[in-house]
């Protein structure tokens, strides 16, 4: 799945127009509309606003297109009626994202049942962005990680 980003499906799977949508981030509607229509691009500190509100990861609002690990064949019975009983298409594919576990290209991250923090996102909160980071310095963080869990274990 590839959008320019999905604040129409993030906000259609609540029910909400683009004015109350608008209201709730105190914005004005023809920002909202723009950013459905791939016009402009949402500023990283709303789309991380909208992505708490909606608990879904930065990644998903700005539409990095993703992979289903888990497929419906594999859901819990409490998913798949939640899917069943979805109240729209945005609904479901916000389901389908969530249930099915869904990995970021590029990004080796899987989204958790409970929401998660992917990587890229722990990689901006430490080094002010993933693009700078190398396989190195990503691999020293994860040794330090085991490391403290390690020591906490004892």
């Amino acid at each position: 799945m590839n959008h320019p980003n999905r604040i129409r499906i993030l906000r259609k799977a609540k029910g909400l127009s683009q004015k109350s949508f608008a209201e709730l981030f105190s914005i004005n509607q023809t920002a909202v509309s723009n950013w459905e229509k791939g016009k402009n691009n949402i500023d990283l500190f709303l789309a991380d606003r909208i992505a708490d509100a909606f608990t879904v990861p930065v990644e998903y609002v700005y539409g990095k297109p993703y992979a289903i690990t888990h497929p419906q064949g594999e859901w819990t019975p409490e998913e798949k009626d939640a899917y069943q009983n979805a109240k729209n298409a945005e609904e479901k594919e916000l389901l389908e994202f969530r249930f099915g576990r869904g990995v970021f290209e590029g990004s080796g991250a899987t989204l958790s049942r409970e929401g998660g923090i992917s990587e890229s996102e722990i990689k901006v909160a430490l080094f002010g962005g993933d693009h700078e980071v190398s396989e190195e310095m990503w691999q020293e963080v994860k040794n330090f990680i085991a490391f403290v869990k390690q020591k906490k274990d004892q």
